[in-house]
């Protein structure tokens, strides 16, 4: 009908699907079709500027609309197209989706132990603390930060506590940067020192934050090395070990003799 113009929609996925739907929208009367890969649809319309728009598929990116005329406005971010149908034109647009592949995701974890030697290192028979709270921050624009970060410079993107045994683990991490943050120790603990050499079994808690140094997770990639460990602080007060006691002990050994003495004095005097 030389009265009326026709618009064409075909659409193209890659990979090829026939399973998914891609739904349009246009400012023709009535018409909104539905189209899977391979599919087309028309319409006639009286002649005008139209727009067809192509709604957002999970998992699909519009990356490609081409149409047989040279006026057409393409907005692939808008996933619109805007053309002029005049009487006896057929005016044809293919759109094109392109299946998203999310990168795999990665993971950070470890273990939040009691320090009894104080040497910065998981020694055979030191036993986890548990219910420590971990906390992630990703820190902005993948900009790698000079550490200790304070965590309003990152981004909380999870949480967790250390169970029974001293373990935590945060899944489900994109790639990027991160900064872990240890806190909630129970009295009368403080964190060891920090980062003496060897990546898997060493501290890496900062002693005043808590906070790791930044940490790079790529695609995919587990970390299993991001630990903390820390010990009494009576410790300090009163070592565990019996050499360490000995000048105390001397002199309170003094102390007493010297007071059973007075006391002897004393006594001889009251029954002079």
């Amino acid at each position: 009908n030389t009265q009326y113009g026709t618009l064409w929609v075909g659409k193209t996925t890659n990979p090829d699907t026939d399973d998914v739907y891609f739904d349009f929208t246009s400012d023709a009367t009535g018409w909104s079709p539905s189209l899977h890969g391979g599919m087309s649809a028309s319409t006639m319309v009286v002649p005008g500027t139209y727009t067809v728009t192509e709604l957002a598929t999970d998992g699909w990116q519009l990356t490609d609309v081409t149409c047989d005329v040279p006026d057409a406005v393409v907005d692939l971010t808008a996933g619109t197209v805007t053309v002029d149908a005049g009487a006896g034109d057929y005016v044809k647009c293919e759109f094109t989706n392109e299946q998203v592949v999310e990168p795999p995701l990665g993971a950070i974890g470890d273990y939040v132990w009691h320090d009894k030697n104080k040497n910065g290192i998981q020694d055979a028979g030191e036993p986890g603390i548990e219910g420590v709270r971990v906390n992630v921050y990703r820190t902005g624009n993948g900009v790698l930060a000079t550490p200790p970060i304070v965590a309003p410079q990152g981004t909380l993107v999870a949480t967790a506590r250390t169970d029974s045994t001293g373990h935590y683990l945060i899944e489900d991490v994109p790639a990027g940067q991160y900064v872990v943050e240890f806190t909630g120790l129970p009295a009368g603990f403080r964190w060891t020192k920090r980062l003496v050499g060897d990546r898997a079994l060493d501290s890496d808690a900062d002693l005043t934050t808590g906070q790791s140094p930044v940490m790079v997770i790529p695609a995919g990639f587990v970390d299993l090395t991001c630990d903390a460990g820390a010990y009494l602080v009576q410790q300090d007060v009163l070592p565990d070990t019996g050499a360490d006691l000995e000048t105390p002990f001397a002199a309170g050994l003094v102390l007493l003799l010297t007071g059973a003495t007075l006391l002897g004095v004393a006594r001889r005097r009251e029954s002079t």
